[in-house]
């Protein structure tokens, strides 16, 4: 009895079982909800070129099924069932992807179809870029009709130049330097540029105000150029008046050449920046500038006279003279020396000659008639001094004794 009281209890419980079952297969396909997830949420196709859609499909039941692929423009990209997207033409469109599992499951997917770049040319609007300038690059992309003509740029030597990412290029330091553009449509076509930089000149100067070359003669002035560091040394040179002197050079050193005697100016002129510097030029030889024009013996005393050469205003001039008997025996002619010195006090601008007469002579004493006698010009003064080849300001002037040039009566 007892256990056939518990057959009836076991039925139920089965049948109850079996229907938990049938409800939970029967609501199975309503509590499955497709994901659709794609690795890239918007493509970019060339024209004329494939690319496939990549998708994750979540659940299993869901990836098992699958989904299908639809252009919403085939004129612009078609696509086939693997999901592989051609571009047909430049434009947009969506590529729409829906679960089979569920159709009212899909997702579109941008698709932009573009023309890319095949080369890029660089300009610069100016030949060079001065240091701390900053100047913008023109990039130019073939074909004409490229879809992104956007690029990114690097600079070959941060040190010479950098470049930003929209293209302005700004100097750092003299030097060349690559800049090169790469197309951001991922076709890697490239553009490079070398671009000069340059260190600007700022200034040019003379250290001197004047300089002095001999008649025939040549003598080479530096120019400084500021900074040391400038890029074009070069300059123009010019001479206020070529028949007294003239100029030859290309950069900051000028070759002046004496042709007669006179002042000129010389100036400088910057090719970069034009700027200018200017030194004025006395042209003759010192040591040329007063000669003896004439000397003789009358009734025993000498007769001298010079001519002032140069263009200098003289207000003096020195010299030393010996003298000798008919013999040749040297007579002295000095209290302190044999050799007498004198000076001749009067103005002798220039061209002029010395007069006789004027001449004064130092501690002379009562000396006998002269046969003959030998005289040097020792120095002179100006009446405002002179500048000699180191452009150094003086205001007279003496012969050494090394370079004496005596002169000898008739």
């Amino acid at each position: 009895m007892k256990n056939r009281g518990m057959i009836p209890i076991l039925h139920v419980c089965l049948c109850l079982m079996i229907s938990w079952m049938t409800m939970a297969q029967a609501a199975a396909p309503s509590e499955i909800i497709p994901e659709i997830t794609p690795r890239s949420e918007s493509m970019i196709v060339n024209v004329g070129k494939s690319a496939s859609i990549r998708l994750t499909l979540s659940p299993r039941a869901v990836r098992a099924k699958g989904v299908t692929y639809e252009s919403d423009d085939e004129q612009v990209a078609t696509v086939t069932s693997r999901g592989k997207v051609t571009g047909v033409a430049i434009g947009e469109c969506s590529i729409v992807v829906t679960s089979k599992y569920d159709e009212r499951t899909s997702i579109k997917i941008p698709v932009r179809v573009i023309r890319p770049a095949k080369s890029i040319t660089l300009h610069l609007a100016k030949g060079a870029v001065k240091v701390g300038e900053t100047l913008s690059l023109q990039a130019d992309f073939l074909p004409e009709d490229t879809s992104i003509k956007q690029a990114t740029y690097k600079s070959g030597n941060t040190r010479i130049a950098t470049v930003d990412e929209n293209g302005f290029i700004t100097g750092v330091k003299a030097g060349k330097v690559t800049i090169t553009a790469t197309a951001e449509d991922g076709s890697r076509a490239r553009g490079r540029l070398s671009v000069q930089v340059i260190q600007p000149v700022v200034g040019v100067t003379f250290k001197t105000p004047h300089a002095r070359v001999g008649v025939r003669n040549s003598t080479t002035l530096t120019a400084t150029v500021e900074p040391k560091n400038a890029t074009n040394r070069k300059m123009i040179w010019e001479s206020a008046d070529t028949s007294i002197a003239t100029v030859a050079g290309t950069n900051n050193r000028v070759r002046v050449r004496g042709i007669r005697w006179g002042q000129t100016v010389v100036t400088g002129i910057a090719e970069d920046g034009g700027y200018k510097a200017s030194i004025i030029v006395d042209v003759g030889s010192l040591r040329r500038a007063v000669t003896i024009r004439q000397l003789s013996v009358r009734n025993g005393r000498p007769s001298i006279q010079f001519i002032n050469n140069s263009n200098l205003n003289m207000v003096e001039v020195r010299y030393m003279m010996i003298g000798y008997d008919a013999d040749g025996n040297q007579i002295p002619m000095g209290r302190y020396s044999d050799a007498l010195c004198g000076i001749y006090p009067e103005p002798l601008p220039p061209g002029s000659y010395t007069e006789y007469g004027l001449f004064y002579f130092l501690d002379q004493v009562n000396y006998p008639p002269l046969d003959r006698f030998s005289l040097v010009i020792t120095g002179w003064t100006t009446d405002t001094g002179y500048y000699n080849s180191a452009g150094e300001f003086l205001y007279d002037y003496d012969v050494s004794e090394q370079n004496y040039e005596w002169g000898f009566s008739q």
